[in-house]
């Protein structure tokens, strides 16, 4: 990770310069540029995301609620166009997210065995449950693009294709109010706020682990925006592009063996409770491009 986030840094710099040396020049440069950029640019995007969490919930988390965070993404992107109007482009990119899930209840049951080897039934109930997951995301787009140009300098561009990603930090914390309760049917009994022996009552838990996520997703995307060419080698563009998991992005398939927590020291996260797991994102970017020669 950071041998790539070094690497797309050296990048983004190299072309910052090349830009605010072409912006310095561009008073003096009136020509016209409309069909004459060059087939083979390269360049940055950046830019805001608005991301949101399409779940498939199974039944032992019925009322979740997610909430999501906007967040950033840079990319450095190479590109060549076929002819004057249509052309691919790739790069390499960095893009971070930041969802919350919330569930007012929770109750679950399952067969156990004590330090006794006696068997009971482990009730668990919790309610306020609070989760927070950081991702982030290294994405490898391919995309075909078309460029139209008119008023001599300005045009707009539109674009579609697919998106590889990587998940490089997946992390979640968690908080809730437990309680756990053991029920010996042999006995007719129930161990209830006996902490001493594992059956805590109204006790705050807090855990902060790893996701268990798919090793990559593949995305749909789309986009469009205006483009404004500063010079014959340099132009900015200013867009909207649209993403959506084609592939889940949850680890384990969601089994009716989902537990959130069985002991007071660990809550599992929710993601791997859901049936299904996609981000879909819209992203307002600035893109600075330089064209070769």
């Amino acid at each position: 990770m950071k041998f790539l986030t070094r690497k797309i840094s050296l990048q983004v710099t190299a072309v910052l310069i090349i830009f605010f040396t072409e912006l310095t020049s561009f008073s003096q440069d009136t020509s016209r540029v409309d069909k004459n950029l060059s087939k083979l640019y390269s360049g940055i995007i950046f830019g805001i995301t608005k991301n949101s969490i399409i779940t498939g919930n199974p039944d032992k988390l019925d009322g979740l609620s997610s909430t999501s965070s906007n967040s950033f993404h840079i990319l450095y992107e190479m590109g060549y166009f076929f002819s004057n109007h249509a052309g691919i482009t790739t790069g390499i990119g960095y893009e971070t997210y930041r969802n919350e899930f919330s569930l007012d209840s929770y109750s679950d049951s399952f067969p156990s065995i004590d330090i006794d080897n006696e068997e009971y039934d482990r009730r668990v109930s919790a309610s306020a449950i609070i989760e927070g997951q950081d991702i982030s995301m290294i994405n490898i787009p391919l995309s075909f693009i078309y460029r139209v140009t008119f008023l001599k300098r300005a045009g707009f561009f539109l674009s579609a294709g697919i998106n590889l990603a990587f998940p490089i930090v997946k992390n979640y914390n968690s908080s809730g109010i437990y309680t756990f309760d053991g029920y010996y049917s042999s006995y007719n009994v129930l161990f209830h706020d006996l902490p001493e022996y594992g059956f805590s009552a109204d006790a705050q838990s807090t855990t902060e682990s790893s996701l268990d996520l798919a090793p990559y997703i593949i995305d749909a995307t789309a986009g469009a925006g205006i483009q404004y060419s500063l010079s014959k080698k340099f132009q900015i563009a200013l867009g909207v592009n649209y993403k959506r998991s084609l592939t889940d992005l949850s680890g384990p398939e969601a089994t009716e063996m989902f537990q959130l927590s069985s002991d007071i020291n660990q809550i599992n996260s929710m993601v791997n409770g859901l049936k299904s797991l996609q981000i879909e994102t819209i992203d307002l970017r600035i893109s600075l491009r330089y064209y070769f020669r």
